[in-house]
């Protein structure tokens, strides 16, 4: 961790490999953010309305939902995923997000929500974000 802090923009990229072997097998990104302790949580009620079917002919659209937060040195931090609703004006069931987790108790801080389409094999289709 002492690493990653003194790195400028608090993060470090390490180089992925299997052990005794030279091949470069991807990166790993780690990135710190000082977090705030807070006790507050955010209950969040959550539904769409009129999504477009990426299903195909003979499939069933089923929406996940994502909440990302963004980081302070850049780019978006996933901090909440729902289950698989179904159609295209899916009701999420209502969840709660600790306030700290979900922006830091920085309530300027922008949020990401993006919707995929759920796929067993884990490729989800991305069906669109705000």
């Amino acid at each position: 961790m002492a690493d990653i802090i003194a790195n400028p923009g608090k993060q470090i990229v390490l180089t992925l490999k299997l052990p005794g072997k030279a091949q470069v097998r991807g990166n790993l990104i780690a990135k710190l953010e000082e977090m705030i302790e807070s006790k507050e949580i955010v209950s969040i009620d959550a539904r769409a309305t009129k999504l477009y079917d990426v299903s195909g002919m003979f499939g069933t659209l089923k929406p996940i939902l994502y909440i990302s937060r963004s980081m302070e040195t850049g780019g978006f931090q996933r901090v909440y995923a729902s289950n698989p609703a179904t159609g295209k004006n899916p009701n999420w069931p209502r969840f709660e997000i600790p306030i700290p987790a979900l922006c830091n108790c920085d309530y300027a801080r922008p949020l990401l929500m993006e919707v995929y389409h759920f796929k067993s094999s884990g490729s989800h289709q991305y069906v669109g974000a705000c």
